[in-house]
């Protein structure tokens, strides 16, 4: 509104996305990405993007690719396949908590994990920590959900909720198909 150009440096993610129009996210003294609050948080360039904006930040699976690049449990209740362009021996699957899907039962789509916690978090909202055998996700849920959650739950990671990076932790464009 007043016709000037502000450079602020902060540290505060929630800061920066408050106030900023753009953001230049840098690491180890390197702008990695530089877009507006909402393209960074929805979009990242790479892993270390996915980590540091968001609270919690991304969830992260690894998965090996062995041959023919498809992805399965314990995040997926069917086979996805992918392209890999660049040749990757491994890949990690990163999805947001929010657009994690939580059941209380049974769904189509949907793997069965363990509750570990819950707490509220801001807004009435509850955040879930949910077990996979060895894998652990973070899922932010409606209150209607959080307070009835028990033992067992049922989660689905919505195809197009999810961002695909490479071993060298670099976002990888493709289209994740249902197989």
């Amino acid at each position: 509104s007043l016709g000037i150009t502000v450079v602020y440096v902060t540290h505060d993610q929630t800061e920066a996305m408050t106030l900023a129009d753009e953001i230049a996210l840098m690491k180890d003294g390197v702008i990695v990405q530089r877009d507006t609050p909402r393209k960074l948080y929805n979009y990242p360039n790479d892993v270390f993007g996915g980590w540091f904006l968001g609270n919690p930040g991304m969830n992260f699976v690894e998965y090996p690719v062995n041959g023919t690049p498809e992805l399965a449990e314990p995040l997926f209740a069917k086979p996805v396949r992918f392209q890999n362009s660049g040749n990757n021996q491994r890949v990690s699957v990163g999805i947001r908590p929010e657009y994690v899907r939580v059941h209380l039962e049974d769904a189509p789509n949907a793997v069965r994990g363990k509750l570990q916690r819950k707490a509220v978090a801001v807004g009435g909202q509850y955040l879930l920590i949910i077990q996979f055998g060895e894998q652990i996700i973070k899922a932010k849920v409606a209150p209607e959900i959080g307070v009835r959650a028990s033992e067992n739950v049922w989660v689905e990671c919505p195809l197009d909720a999810i961002t695909l990076f490479g071993e060298d932790g670099t976002k990888i464009e493709t289209e994740l198909v249902t197989i």
